[in-house]
């Protein structure tokens, strides 16, 4: 159920009615508690740092994640931004890029504004800083800027960013209004600033994989499509996939190792990342020691490379962290 419609049916329920049914469901949603806890996070402010895994669509989370709080109390203006023009580019580019986002933050719509045009590092970071603060005095309401591909970010603007951003903090401890979220790969964490909140973005459970199904799909077909679902283990762009297979007419087969192989483009770069691994001893090693998608304790050395490559995630777990094959699908790949 869309959080709106959650909101309008919360505001109808009768008075004293305190439990929500659907709350084990919500709790089952991995990725929807990602956004709840984010969200509180920035509406109290306070810069998030999302690690995100490969072809999690994090462009798609953080238009949710804007129309949310634009539609929530307190509101909050946001604007979603890519970074990865910035990717290849000298740090003049980079910076004129950096400026002209802030130079839009507090603006009306977000509307384009002229940004300033620097020479040298120490005006970039003047320049920034000035931005930021006419940002405070002349939002109408709270602003956030969401920006993934955060990895593409030089490191220099991140250590001026740093700087920029506890400078504001310290002049408005408790009357902030403007914040920021950087979605990052997973291996690139050391892009955040001082006191952004550390969030991993998950993948879909698996009630939230079934609800991205189109309605109306043909009842012959949903056995198949259920199937290649679960494959997904909820990997976005493997959910996205399925959901595609949802609106074609053409049969679906019926084994696991040809629903994966009909699954798009996405698959080739799923295989690619298991045969890079497998060209690994180590890492082949644990990945066939996983293979049967139960959950391991964490060994660092061969687990974070597969976690970087998308081919694992951790396990929820009240003692030492645990790993997990990503989905069933990377099973297939590896038979």
């Amino acid at each position: 159920m869309p959080r709106i419609q959650r909101i309008m049916n919360q505001k109808l329920a009768a008075p004293g009615a305190r439990f929500d049914a659907n709350q084990p469901v919500f709790e089952a949603a991995f990725r929807g508690r990602v956004g709840r806890r984010v969200r509180t996070a920035l509406r109290r402010m306070e810069p998030v740092l999302l690690t995100v895994p490969r072809w999690s669509q994090p462009e798609r989370f953080l238009e949710d994640l804007a129309l949310d709080l634009a539609i929530g109390q307190p509101g909050i203006g946001c604007r979603t931004v890519d970074l990865s023009p910035l990717k290849g580019h000298g740090a003049n580019e980079a910076w004129r890029f950096t400026l002209h986002l802030f130079a839009q933050m507090g603006q009306r719509d977000w509307q384009r504004s002229a940004s300033s045009m620097v020479a040298h590092r120490s005006g970039f970071r003047y320049a920034l800083s000035k931005l930021l603060f006419e940002a405070h005095a002349a939002a109408p309401h709270p602003v956030a800027l969401l920006a993934h591909g955060a990895q593409y970010l030089p490191v220099e603007i991140i250590e001026d960013l740093r700087v920029v951003w506890a400078d504001y903090w310290r002049a408005h401890p408790f009357d902030a209004r403007c914040t920021l979220l950087l979605a990052t790969a997973v291996g690139t964490d050391l892009v955040g600033i001082d006191g952004m909140q550390a969030v991993d973005l998950m993948d879909f459970g698996a009630a939230e994989a079934m609800r991205c199904l189109a309605t109306g799909a043909d009842l012959e077909r949903a056995p198949a499509l259920s199937r290649a679902m679960s494959l997904t283990g909820g990997i976005p762009g493997l959910v996205d996939a399925v959901r595609s297979l949802s609106f074609s007419r053409r049969a679906l087969a019926t084994e696991d190792d040809a629903l994966v192989y009909g699954m798009g483009e996405l698959v080739d770069a799923l295989q690619g990342a298991v045969d890079i691994a497998n060209m690994d001893s180590a890492l082949s090693d644990r990945l066939h020691q996983i293979l049967d998608g139960q959950p391991r304790p964490w060994q660092a050395e061969v687990d974070e490379p597969l976690r970087i490559a998308g081919l694992v995630r951790t396990y929820p777990s009240h003692g030492d962290a645990q790993v997990v094959l990503r989905a069933p699908a990377i099973a297939t790949l590896l038979e």
